[in-house]
């Protein structure tokens, strides 16, 4: 009788929420395939809609999706597209990190949901049609230069800029960074 005893190492979780497994693949590239690996996020007025996009580049390579209706609408698309396209994973454990297969509610934590959507609504309340709002993500080593958030609008009259180890730091500094901004513009429609 063989007494054989078979190791098996537990499965690498999946990051809980879908925007920490974009982070985690970007950062997957950048280390695997290229350094300046970046992954964009796009918010901007459509017709009667709020318009999501979002971009991953790295390399000479790109993938972009425009014009989605939803941030895990943008988000699910682009890894679609990304895994069409492209042969990223060399380890089981890096592809179970993908961003892929999650749900609408389970992009964002609910912090990051209300700092993003409150940065969102306060800007197209204010702005009317000409603004954008630009979410870098990029895997540097100093935290607080991760994710860089950018208002643009007003025929890029206004132009502000925020930083942050994480996508709720990022717009909460933008936000606060915009807020006078915000002021000035509601005090001139009440006028």
């Amino acid at each position: 009788m063989s007494d054989t005893t078979q190791h098996s190492r537990p499965a690498p979780k999946r990051p809980k929420w879908g925007w920490l497994a974009w982070e985690a693949t970007v950062g997957y590239i950048s280390l695997h395939h290229s350094p300046d690996a970046t992954l964009k996020l796009e918010v901007y007025p459509g017709e009667h809609v709020v318009n999501w996009g979002a971009a991953l580049t790295w390399g000479g390579n790109s993938e972009e999706v425009r014009d989605q209706l939803s941030l895990g609408e943008a988000l699910s698309n682009l890894w679609s597209q990304v895994e069409q396209h492209q042969d990223l994973f060399h380890s089981f454990d890096a592809a179970v990190r993908r961003p892929a297969n999650y749900a609408d509610d389970d992009w964002l934590d609910e912090p990051t949901h209300e700092a993003l959507s409150r940065l969102v609504h306060v800007t197209d309340t204010v702005f009317h049609g000409d603004w954008q709002i630009v979410v870098l993500y990029r895997p540097v080593s100093e935290p607080d230069k991760r994710l860089q958030a950018r208002l643009i609008a007003e025929h890029i009259e206004v132009n502000r800029g925020g930083n942050g180890a994480t996508l709720r730091d990022a717009c909460r500094d933008l936000y606060h960074k915009a807020a006078p901004i915000y002021q000035k513009y509601r005090l001139k429609e009440d006028e």
